[in-house]
C-alpha cells in the first residue's frame, strides 16, 4: 500500500460546486446548504451521507490535531471511515469513525484540549 491519494467519485462531484462566497451564519443554513448539495449529488450521498462525511471529517481532522512531544500524530484514523476516504467508490453508510490513540490517553487528552481552545 502507498501513501498515493486516490480520488474517489464524491471528491470529484464536490469539485463541481462553487464555493459559497461566505460562511453559513447558523447550523440551519449550514444544514440547509448541505441538504441542497445532497440533492444535486443524488445518490452518492443518499440518507445524509454528505452531512455524515462533513461531520466526521472535521472531528477526525480535530482529533489528528492532538500531537505528541515530537510532533507525531496521536490519534489514527483506521478501519471503514479511512478507506472511504482513500478509494474510488461510494461512501458506506456508517455511524461511528474507528481510530485508535498511539501512546498515553491523558497525553492525548491534554494535547487534544489544548489544540481545541485555539480556534
Amino acid at each position: 500500500m502507498t501513501d498515493d491519494h486516490v480520488g474517489s467519485r464524491l471528491a470529484a462531484l464536490l469539485k463541481t460546486f462553487k464555493p459559497q462566497g461566505m460562511e453559513p451564519v447558523s447550523a440551519k443554513v449550514l444544514n440547509i446548504w448541505v441538504a441542497q448539495a445532497e440533492g444535486q449529488l443524488g445518490d452518492e450521498v443518499n440518507g445524509g451521507l454528505l452531512g455524515w462525511l462533513i461531520t466526521s471529517s472535521v472531528a477526525v481532522a480535530a482529533a489528528q490535531r492532538a500531537l505528541d512531544k515530537d510532533r507525531r500524530q496521536l490519534f489514527l484514523l483506521k478501519g471503514g471511515t479511512l478507506l472511504q476516504h482513500r478509494l474510488d467508490a461510494t461512501p458506506r453508510a456508517t455511524k461511528d469513525v474507528d481510530g485508535l490513540i498511539q501512546g498515553d490517553m491523558e497525553e492525548f487528552f491534554t494535547s487534544l484540549e489544548e489544540d481545541l481552545d485555539e480556534p
